[in-house]
């Protein structure tokens, strides 16, 4: 198990009740860490009146262990959320900062658009 703050359980435990109003946190443990192209993902073990979940952060997702029993398949499944979720978001942009940087909004929107298709060489 790995050291924790209590400020970080509460944020967790939080999280978790903003999510299941009707539920109660029995216990919750940080049992692992995990950095992944520069962001550190904390796993929660949570123990709720609804259930065990896995509570994973960076951005903060819940996980059933009924639907997810092996946390590294959570880990998995969230990590591939992290990858998709941001380029399926678009942003409105300011109209005037968009002109001023047209060309190179451009490079990197073509660029973006390379490496999403991209198939690596083996």
């Amino acid at each position: 198990m790995l050291k924790f703050t209590e400020e970080e359980k509460e944020a967790v435990t939080d999280y978790y009740l903003s999510q299941s109003k009707d539920a109660s946190v029995t216990f919750a443990q940080k049992v692992y860490a995990e950095s992944v192209i520069g962001h550190t993902h904390n796993i929660w073990d949570l123990h709720a009146s609804d259930g065990r979940w896995w509570i994973i952060t960076n951005p903060t997702n819940l996980y059933s262990q009924e639907q997810f029993p092996n946390m590294d398949l959570a880990l998995t499944f969230h990590m591939g959320l992290c990858l998709r979720i941001p380029r399926s978001e678009k942003h409105g942009s300011d109209v005037a900062t968009v002109r001023l940087f047209g060309d190179v909004l451009q490079a990197i929107s073509d660029c973006d658009d390379a490496l999403s298709q991209a198939v690596p060489l083996h």
